[in-house]
């Protein structure tokens, strides 16, 4: 039987031989954590995994409505990284979004 992470890393062999390029894989939040939970506890490390979120889930983490959101990308306020052919907030940019409103508030 094998693990998530190998089976991750067999999956990904077979696909880039196959067809001679290079393949990435768009995981999500849930799988990115269950394959860096199996390899932590495999290899005794602390591997972290990107988290990113939709525009909807950025929105209900951060705390705002999703046209504030959408708003705050156009303006530039929020950065985007294109997955696939959509738009994902990482949790760095979540974060820093939410440390911009703490510091006005100094």
């Amino acid at each position: 039987m094998y693990s998530n992470m190998k089976l991750f890393h067999y999956i990904c062999e077979i696909i880039s031989h196959s067809i001679k390029m290079k393949v990435t894989f768009v995981l999500t939040n849930e799988q990115a954590k269950i394959i860096a939970e199996d390899y932590n506890a495999k290899n005794k490390t602390n591997l972290t995994y990107p988290l990113t979120y939709s525009i909807v889930q950025a929105a209900r983490e951060i705390g705002i409505s999703e046209s504030t959101i959408r708003r705050h990308i156009k303006d530039e306020l929020i950065k985007t990284k294109i997955i696939g052919k959509r738009p994902r907030i990482t949790q760095e940019e979540i974060d820093r979004y939410k440390n911009i409103g703490t510091d006005n508030k100094s």
